[in-house]
């Protein structure tokens, strides 16, 4: 190893070619390169790159690929002439997708030019290839290795290598060495020697050499063999490796430098070896980007510079205020400098919208700025929050303009109480589909199917069809229904429904004491967990609900209901969202008697989806888009948490998905689902706040596309309590009156 002067520190310190005094200094520009997760070909993709850029640099300038640590990390850097930025920066975006280009300052190096050591490598035959593809184990990993910083070893080290296209009478030299590397000489030291002149030798000592050739080398004997390097893209490039310490010690700074020349014999072939020398060797494209490439994640080198997940490239139009209407924003555009707004029109809303991925990454944030934005354009709402937060921040954002369409639905609330009657037909919906609406809202919270409990679920629903039809009915009067007689006999008598009567008078009545009991028992059990809730008595035990759900869509109402589990408790909570899901399908359908063109778009958002996942809301995911309500945005974390009907309703029937960061179970499908454009390693490294989506823009998928959510919208907690209590005045009853009623259905 031999070190450099001052003056070659100072050249490879600043990054620069020498040259004549007379030539007009070119502008130049350095660049870091933030690697991707996921790259499978770095070095062949690499190689293409230099290809491209030998083909265009025909005024043979200096392009730089430097491995540098800088701020801790192991940092890929570009310097190249202005005029071959965009192609050469182009060409890389290009290659390795997800790849970031931060321009630098050229003076980022200058520290290096004092306490520096410089050593420059560079092929021994110009003729031969170097190493040129790996199998397994990446050679350049023991670089990044060696170039990372050790506290003990106080130091900055840099490899840099300067390329430009070969001239063409350095090949001509090289062709004369390779003559007489493969001829025959009656000294194998002087045919060395020769070699040795004829490649890297001064002009007069080449002459000289070639004198000497003439003289003492005789051709190859045997048929010539067309040397393939020599005839392919060749640069002429030469590797240097600087160390810089500030601390002053030459051992140390000497040990690195050893350990970093040492490192390149892994890109030696079995014919040629990297040597100290000041002169510039040829290498083709291969060899270069074996040297310098992005690597894959297959290398493990700490404190390696990488991004931490992919930005994908977005279509070519967006959707846009010219071409659509009410645009609700997603976010802004996360790829290179594209900042465009994301939005999703109303026409791509009427086919749905569904968020997933972990707790903690932006859903709700996301929801929230949706739902404003439905807010300011006077659209109808629905939401359904199980946390309470979203609940609070959005009542907020209810523009002042709204407040008398606002409905704040709390059944948590210890002294003013919205009443909910889910068995309320005053609205004109089917009275039979009210029953099966609240038994599929029962059975996903008791956990029931027809295998496991076929009697109980018979005995229940119809239950269910004879309280619909009796005046004033409510929930709370089923376990009355099933135990008191009398009222049981005049319930049954204004039961429109045959088979239902059937059931009472003939396989209900038939039961003696002793059977009906047992039947019973697991039925009141169930129901008596959730109808000895207090709170629950008193917003399902009034025979009119303080809002009409067909008149809350037509109108453009708000409703804002939340079902915070602190409050209610998991079970009840999950009961009464699954209900309201089930009243506002069966609302929304009823709108079939008013023409398509008059329905108003009513947009529903329910946050922790699994919370409410019915097989009804299966259906209404297929349906909806007809009677334009309700219009589901829907949020989950992961997929096992939906039950298989509501997980294949949503791959089929939401046009739009947004995926958030998601784990290890979810990457792959999810992966499959955008094509196969994203892996699942970023699915899981995607950052808080970012998403992967794939939208409707006129009826057509656009794509996997990444971009960062939008800030959330500001609250004013000012107006909390003038809110509240406004639509407490308006759909609110007191405590007291509603347990009057409630108290006498127990009597």
């Amino acid at each position: 190893m031999t070190s450099g002067n001052r003056s070659a520190s100072s050249r490879l310190g600043r990054n620069r070619w020498p040259r004549r005094a007379s030539t007009p200094a070119i502008p130049r520009m350095l660049h870091c390169l933030t690697l991707p997760t996921g790259v499978t070909n770095g070095s062949e993709a690499m190689a293409a790159v230099l290809r491209s850029m030998h083909a265009a640099n025909q005024a043979r300038q200096a392009v730089e690929l430097i491995l540098a640590e800088h701020d801790g990390l192991v940092q890929f850097f570009v310097d190249c002439p202005l005029n071959l930025r965009s192609l050469l920066l182009v060409h890389l975006l290009d290659a390795f997708p997800g790849v970031k280009l931060e321009r630098v300052s050229e003076s980022l190096f200058d520290r290096d030019s004092q306490k520096s050591r410089v050593v420059t490598i560079r092929p021994e035959y110009g003729f031969e290839y170097l190493r040129r593809r790996f199998d397994r184990h990446d050679p350049m990993t023991a670089a990044l290795s060696l170039l990372k910083g050790r506290r003990s070893l106080p130091s900055h080290a840099r490899i840099a290598i300067r390329l430009r296209p070969a001239r063409e009478h350095q090949k001509r030299w090289a062709e004369r060495a390779e003559y007489v590397q493969h001829g025959r000489c009656f000294s194998v030291a002087l045919q060395r020697r020769l070699v040795e002149m004829l490649s890297h030798g001064r002009m007069l000592n080449r002459w000289w050499a070639m004198a000497i050739r003439a003289l003492c080398v005789r051709g190859p004997s045997g048929t010539p063999q067309v040397n393939r390097k020599l005839h392919d893209c060749l640069f002429e490039a030469e590797i240097g490796i600087t160390v810089s310490s500030s601390s002053g010690q030459p051992n140390a700074t000497n040990e690195r430098l050893v350990g970093l020349v040492g490192g390149f014999a892994l890109f030696a072939s079995p014919t040629n070896r990297m040597v100290v020398g000041r002169n510039r060797g040829l290498m083709t494209p291969e060899e270069i980007a074996l040297m310098w490439h992005p690597v894959s994640d297959d290398v493990r080198v700490s404190k390696l510079h990488r991004s931490g997940h992919i930005e994908l490239e977005p279509p070519i139009e967006l959707p846009a205020p010219g071409r659509h209407t009410s645009m609700t924003p997603l976010g802004r555009i996360a790829y290179r400098k594209d900042n465009r707004l994301v939005c999703l029109p109303i026409a791509s809303i009427r086919r749905h919208c569904y968020l997933t991925g972990k707790t903690g990454v932006g859903k709700s944030s996301l929801m929230l700025s949706m739902l404003t934005a439905n807010l300011r354009d006077n659209f109808g709402i629905a939401l359904l929050d199980p946390h309470g937060d979203l609940f609070l921040d959005a009542a907020l954002q209810v523009p002042k303009r709204r407040t008398n369409d606002l409905i704040l639905f709390d059944p948590g609330d210890v002294q003013q109480l919205v009443p909910f009657n889910p068995l309320d037909a005053s609205g004109g919906m089917d009275r039979g589909r009210i029953a099966d609406g609240v038994l599929s809202a029962f059975v996903k919270v008791f956990n029931l199917d027809a295998a496991s409990a076929p009697r109980l679920l018979h005995i229940f629903r119809n239950a269910l069809y004879t309280l619909v039809e009796q005046p004033d009915a409510t929930l709370i009067g089923i376990n009355r229904l099933l135990t008191d007689a009398p009222y049981r006999k005049s319930a049954v008598a204004r039961v429109s429904n045959p088979v239902v009567r059937d059931f009472w008078h003939g396989e209900f009545g038939k039961w003696n004491e002793r059977d009906r009991a047992q039947f019973l028992a697991s039925l009141q059990n169930k129901l008596g967990a959730f109808l000895s809730n207090r709170q629950l008595q008193l917003v399902l035990g009034q025979p009119k609900s303080g809002f009409n759900l067909r008149q809350v869509m037509d109108s453009g109402g708000i409703l804002l209901c939340n079902l915070s589990k602190g409050r209610l408790g998991e079970d009840s909570a999950n009961l009464l969202g699954a209900l309201l899901l089930s009243s506002l399908q069966l609302a929304g359908e009823s709108r079939a008697d008013i023409p398509e063109s008059e329905r108003r778009d009513f947009v529903c958002y329910v946050d922790e989806l699994q919370n409410y996942s019915t097989t009804a809301l299966a259906t209404s995911l297929s349906e909806a888009r007809k009677y334009r309500s309700p219009l589901f945005v829907l949020a989950n974390q992961y997929r096992e948490q939906l039950i298989p009907e509501l997980r294949s309703a949503i791959i089929g029937n939401c046009g739009s998905v947004i995926t958030f960061q998601v784990g290890s179970e979810d990457a792959p499908f999810w992966s499959r689902h955008f094509g196969g454009k994203v892996s699942p390693e970023h699915l899981m490294t995607i950052p808080k706040y970012h998403a992967v989506a794939d939208i409707l823009i006129d009826g057509m998928p656009s794509g996997p596309m990444t971009f960062r959510t939008l800030p959330p919208p500001q609250c004013i907690a000012s107006r909390a309590e003038k809110i509240k209590r406004h639509a407490v005045r308006q759909f609110a009853r007191p405590r007291t009156e509603l347990e009057r009623y409630a108290d006498s259905m127990f009597r």
